[in-house]
């Protein structure tokens, strides 16, 4: 499933996780011996869900990994595979992307009225390429779609499908308002 990887992280109880997170869910440092470390976690990685959920902060993020027990899954993104580096890149400008199906097949993604992914399947089509919930949703093949229900049916309707996104741009602190 390309260059996500779902790695099981133990720690015994009180110990901490290990690791720093930046805003976009990039790992900036492990602790050598940590939970995080001994699962595998790298500073090349940014954590995609924990116990195959997303979320949209790293609040939530952080709160599910705190309140996920003694042993959880985390799903890690090598972001030097990824198609999408990470979104501090994306910020910087839209980007392209091909979304390979059969025709006729799911996506694996929902756009909002605000033509923001708000769902996405992990490991489905949207999802291998990395796309990520929130990002905003600006061409189909070239072309400006104006309404979810539109975007919705020309994604399933279509087999592979350029479509171009733009990264949200976040206040500062990382979270949406």
């Amino acid at each position: 499933m390309g260059p996500d990887k779902i790695l099981s992280v133990k720690r015994a109880e009180d110990e901490k996780l290990g690791m720093v997170l930046q805003k976009d869910f990039s790992i900036k440092s492990i602790t050598e011996g940590s939970p995080a470390c001994r699962a595998g976690l790298t500073t090349d990685m940014m954590i995609v869900a924990v116990n195959g959920k997303t979320y949209p902060t790293l609040k939530e993020l952080g709160q599910a990994m705190s309140s996920s027990g003694l042993e959880f899954s985390v799903t890690a993104r090598n972001m030097k595979e990824s198609p999408v580096k990470h979104n501090q890149q994306a910020a910087a400008g839209p980007f392209e992307v091909t979304i390979s199906k059969p025709e006729g097949h799911d996506p694996g993604l929902e756009i909002d009225n605000n033509m923001t992914v708000s769902y996405i399947v992990y490991g489905g089509p949207a999802a291998t390429v990395g796309i990520q919930r929130g990002m905003i949703l600006l061409q189909i093949d070239g072309t400006i779609v104006l309404s979810p229900k539109d975007a919705a049916q020309t994604l399933k309707a279509a087999g592979d499908v350029k479509v171009k996104f733009q990264m949200p741009i976040l206040p500062p602190g990382g979270e949406k308002g």
